[in-house]
C-alpha cells in the first residue's frame, strides 16, 4: 500500500520507496490541478514506486554512478508510460503542454509528450490475428 502525505513546498509531487515502504508526497501545486491532472500525477508517481525506481536508482548510483542521470531520465519516461497504461496519457500530455527543458533528472516536456503520443498511437492500432478460431477449418 502506498502512503500519501502533504508538504507546503511549492511542488506538484514526488515519490520514493524502499522495498515495502512506499510514499507519495504532494505539494501546493498539486491542489491547483484538475481532477484528471491529479489522477495523472498520482499514477505517474505510483509508477515510480511500483517500478522500484528509488531502489534501482540507489543501486545505479553505487555501482555505475556515471550512468545515474541517464537512468533517472529513463525512469521518468517509464513512470509516464506506467500512468499512460492506466488511462492517463492524455492527462499527462495536458500537464506537459508547457515547455520545459531537460534537467539532470527529467527529460524535456517535448520528449515526454512525444513518448506518450507514440504510446497512444500504438495502443489504438488494431492488432491483426494470424490464428484461426478453434474448430474452424480452412476450405
Amino acid at each position: 500500500m502506498i502512503k500519501t502525505s502533504r508538504t507546503d513546498a511549492d511542488i506538484i509531487a514526488y515519490s520514493w520507496s524502499f522495498f515495502w515502504i512506499k510514499r507519495v508526497t504532494v505539494g501546493k501545486r498539486f491542489n491547483k490541478l484538475t481532477f484528471e491532472g491529479r489522477n495523472a500525477v498520482f499514477a505517474h508517481e505510483q509508477g515510480h514506486v511500483e517500478l522500484h525506481h528509488t531502489e534501482k536508482g540507489l543501486l545505479c548510483l553505487l555501482l555505475t554512478p556515471w550512468r545515474f542521470f541517464k537512468v533517472c531520465r529513463k525512469q521518468e519516461l517509464e513512470a509516464d508510460l506506467y500512468a499512460a497504461s492506466r488511462g492517463h496519457a492524455l492527462g499527462l500530455i495536458d500537464l506537459l503542454r508547457y515547455e520545459q527543458d531537460a534537467t539532470w533528472s527529467h527529460p524535456s516536456h517535448a520528449e515526454r509528450r512525444k513518448h506518450l503520443k507514440k504510446y497512444e498511437q500504438t495502443r489504438l492500432v488494431p492488432v491483426k490475428s494470424h490464428t484461426r478460431p478453434v474448430g474452424v477449418t480452412a476450405l
